[in-house]
């Protein structure tokens, strides 16, 4: 593997690439910008071979793995790599056609299925800030034990809690908060017109009694006026989250994410 030192150098590798060949499949989904940031970061390295290219992130626990990939065997060594790699495949309207899934299922374990769900904000009407909801920006150790709990597969084995702490530091949170305990959270990334939704969860003890109704309608009541729209992925098995979404006007948008662990 070859250690990226800037983006504009990776970007050059890969426009050369793009050209090479028109016909690509790719989970990559970060603009130059976003992608110098990390590489100031962290360790970023590349593999280039018959099949296409293979970018790795390295983490604290964790590599993220993308393909820019033509179809044949995607030129990656797993063995060899020792931590846990986290694969997310991006596609629109379609499985995987055109991944070696030999390849994939050989080596990773499918942890999920995702559809990306959009709101636009002239569409919402009617949502009102809740009385109970509170707001605080970082302080991801006040809200951890619940992200661990109800995405343990991510955190137990890809996230750390100080890798969470760096990337939420400046974010804000909506606490759900009665008598000064958290009974749920929702964290978010707004910029650039957009809002999108990371973590909603409530503590089990406080399940059915409304928390995550108040939490999401803070969430729209507090950027519908300043972005153009919300955005979450959510999994295609957890039903009750899809039909609190589509009671707000969230529309499936037919992006679907496949998320491998080995």
């Amino acid at each position: 593997m070859i250690r990226i030192e800037n983006g504009e150098e990776f970007y050059s590798i890969l426009k050369a690439f793009k050209k090479k060949n028109r016909k690509i499949i790719s989970n990559f989904l970060m603009f130059p910008e976003e992608l110098d940031k990390l590489v100031r970061e962290k360790k970023v390295f590349y593999m280039e071979g018959e099949a296409g290219i293979s970018l790795f992130v390295e983490y604290e626990a964790h590599f993220s793995f993308y393909f820019f990939y033509k179809g044949l065997d995607v030129p990656i060594e797993v063995r060899r790599l020792d931590k846990p790699v986290a694969c997310e495949i991006f596609k629109k309207n379609q499985l995987e056609e055109g991944i070696d899934e030999r390849f994939i299922k050989k080596n990773f374990r499918q942890i999920g299925i995702y559809k990306r769900y959009i709101l636009k904000s002239e569409n919402i009407h009617d949502v009102k800030s809740g009385n109970s909801v509170r707001k605080k920006a970082g302080a991801i150790h006040e809200v951890w034990d619940g992200i661990k709990e109800n995405f343990n597969v991510l955190t137990d084995h890809l996230v750390s809690q100080d890798e969470m702490e760096e990337k939420y530091a400046d974010k804000q949170f909506f606490y759900y908060n009665q008598a000064n305990r958290i009974e749920g959270a929702l964290i978010h990334e707004t910029k650039n017109k957009k809002s999108v939704l990371e973590y909603i969860f409530v503590y089990p003890e406080f399940r059915k009694k409304g928390v995550a109704r108040e939490l999401l309608e803070t969430w729209l009541a507090t950027y519908f006026q300043a972005i153009n729209k919300f955005e979450l992925w959510v999994s295609t098995e957890n039903r009750e989250a899809i039909e609190l979404y589509k009671r707000y006007g969230f529309q499936e948008d037919g992006l679907i994410k496949y998320v491998y662990l080995i």
